[in-house]
């Protein structure tokens, strides 16, 4: 996507590798793209073509607003735009000293200058699950800012004063960079991959390298319907492959065993953030009622698309547990058995049911599938029943047969 003028004319355009996204006569760019949905500035006011048509987002009347889009989602000074739902919503204080924003996969970033304008800083929100931090801050003089700022599903990168820092959302690790040659002007990541910009003696280069350290991916885990510290109708317990434990189980004990876990609390709602792969997340109930639970596994990279599991309005009776088990590559891929739902109907360790699902919705119909696991149990085992009976009247024909001759 880019933006172009007309030779000997007043007017400006917004192309892409699709053709003519907008054409008009004001004033008109800083375009940005996901897919084949585009956002741009025209006349102070963010615009967007979705799914083909083009509409206003919203008027801020300032022509020197960077909008940015990943997925469902636009930000633009310090605010976010849904597309899914078509509503704004602030999400860092007041834009009276915001500069610019970004935004990949789950989280929102906004940069600008506080502390009376004696400051620069860096703050980032998830805009799945609320949780805000403080990246960084500088003091600086009055007219140091930000050479280059962007975001690249978990890895924040940016350059200022000469200097390039890179900051891991998931890690909290900071890297920070110089040159021994000419002045850092740029530090742009995408992909696994940061582009240096460094002016030389006049001259302009570019780098290009791998980033710090690879990004990781994650699965965030929610279980709402469930009120502060899990302690409505359910609970939530994952377990991991070493027998680690995180939540809270029946008689409402906590555990925090499994190692790099984060716990996020949102308004009395917890959720957990994981690494690695192997985990079961087992919905405990202590009494009748409903719950929703979410997991959703980001890639690393904003290339890589979120896969989501999501039991929605499910029904589960006290002492009930409802185990969760996600292979991740199959759900992607759609495959039998994606997601497995293992059934305790009492609450004393044996799993009566198994339902399977290749899709990540699950509904009540899903979870009323499948057959029992004690039926599915003599199902898997008729053969061998069978053949042990062969065998035994086998057996018994040949002792009579051996009487008989004797």
């Amino acid at each position: 996507v880019w933006e172009a003028h007309e030779n000997n004319s007043n007017v400006s355009e917004i192309m892409s590798s699709d053709g003519l996204v907008y054409q008009g006569t004001g004033e008109i760019g800083y375009p940005d793209v996901d897919g084949s949905n585009v956002v741009f500035v025209a006349d102070g006011k963010i615009m967007a073509k979705i799914s083909g048509s083009v509409k206003t987002i919203d008027d801020l009347g300032r022509s020197d607003i960077l909008p940015h889009i990943s997925g469902d989602n636009v930000v633009y000074a310090n605010y976010i735009f849904s597309l899914n739902t078509n509503t704004k919503k602030l999400f860092y204080g007041s834009d009276f000293m915001t500069v610019g924003s970004d935004i990949s996969g789950d989280w929102a970033i906004v940069y600008g200058r506080s502390n009376f304008g004696k400051s620069i800083y860096i703050y980032a929100m998830n805009i799945n699950t609320g949780a805000a931090k403080s990246v960084w801050s500088a003091d600086v003089g009055q007219y140091v800012t930000f050479d280059s700022i962007n975001i690249d599903g978990n890895l924040i990168a940016w350059a200022c004063d000469g200097t390039g820092y890179t900051y891991n959302l998931v890690t909290e690790q900071m890297t920070t960079y110089s040159v021994d040659h000419g002045t850092l002007d740029s530090l742009v990541v995408g992909g696994g991959k940061l582009l240096w910009g460094i002016t030389n003696n006049g001259a302009y280069e570019i780098y290009m390298g791998d980033a710090p350290s690879a990004t990781q991916s994650y699965v965030e885990v929610t279980l709402y319907n469930t009120g502060g510290h899990d302690s409505g109708i359910c609970t939530l317990l994952i377990e991991d492959s070493q027998g680690n434990k995180l939540g809270y189980d029946a008689n409402y004990h906590h555990y925090n065993e499994i190692p790099n876990a984060v716990i996020i609390s949102e308004g009395g709602t917890y959720s957990y953030r994981l690494f690695g792969s192997g985990y079961h997340y087992n919905v405990i109930s202590t009494d009748n009622g409903k719950y929703t639970l979410k997991i959703r596994h980001f890639g690393a990279t904003r290339g890589d698309s979120m896969l989501q599991v999501n039991a929605d309005n499910i029904t589960i009776s006290k002492n009930e547990v409802h185990q969760y088990i996600v292979d991740w590559s199959k759900l992607a891929n759609h495959i039998s058995g994606a997601v497995q739902i293992n059934i305790d109907s009492n609450g004393d360790g044996t799993f009566d049911k198994t339902v399977t699902s290749d899709s990540g919705n699950i509904n009540e119909d899903t979870l009323n599938s499948g057959s029992s696991g004690n039926l599915g149990f003599l199902t898997s085992s008729m053969g061998l029943i069978l053949i042990a009976i062969i065998i035994l009247l086998v057996i018994v024909v040949v002792v009579l047969a051996v009487k008989k001759k004797k």
